[in-house]
């Protein structure tokens, strides 16, 4: 069933006198006509998905700082734990909560966009741009915030990283088979020399974690 319903354009007549209309004299006129949808359904639908969501956020975020605190005991890090703590807190918040708030302004967007723009007959028409409260000015603002705190925690990532220091150790001496002949002297120079391809696999297996 199609929504768009034919305009009505009400045209009020009144008396004038002749002697105050001035000839050639031209009287702007327009007219315009604005079709939206009503979109209080789809806010309901949006904002039952924002609360489960951040609830999911802070479940995530709180599994997160119970992981660190294992792995991290206040006792072992010589009263550097709360200012450690706090910036790995707001990490995990700008973290967590853009990962997950993509993919909801991503899916409610691909909504609209496919409703919309594939629908063979009027079905769906595009929320209304007027007002600061419309739906355009919401995601406008909601999409800054995500890339403001994707942004950040992809910055603290880095940071954090270049100031760790990563120490490899490689315990597996040469493999030698029964026909090698080498000498005492060439071998003593393979344990020595580290293996630079397995040094570089073990960092990159370590920058993956």
């Amino acid at each position: 069933m199609e929504h768009i319903q034919r305009p009505l354009l009400e045209i009020t007549y009144a008396e004038r006198d002749i002697d105050t209309i001035k000839s050639g004299a031209t009287v702007p006129v327009s007219y315009v006509v604005d079709y939206y949808e009503e979109v209080n359904t789809y806010w309901n639908a949006v904002k039952i998905i924002f609360i489960t969501f951040h609830v999911l956020v802070a479940l995530i975020i709180g599994l997160r700082c119970y992981f660190f605190i294992k792995a991290n005991p206040p006792a072992a890090m010589e009263g550097k734990f709360g200012q450690v703590f706090a910036a790995k807190l707001v990490f995990y918040i700008a973290d967590v909560w853009s990962g997950i708030m993509f993919w909801i302004a991503f899916f409610t967007n691909m909504y609209w966009f496919c409703m919309y723009k594939l629908q063979d007959n009027t079905y769906i028409l595009l929320p209304s741009t007027q007002g600061l409260n419309s739906a355009y000015t919401f995601f406008f603002w909601f999409f800054i915030a995500i890339l403001v705190t994707k942004t950040f925690s992809i910055l603290f990532r880095i940071f954090e990283q270049t100031r760790a220091d990563v120490f490899i150790m490689d315990w597996e001496g040469p493999r030698k088979s029964e026909e090698d002949t080498i000498s005492e002297q060439s071998l003593d120079k393979a344990l020595q020399d580290p293996v630079a391809w397995r040094s570089i696999f073990i960092a990159n297996e370590l920058n993956e974690i």
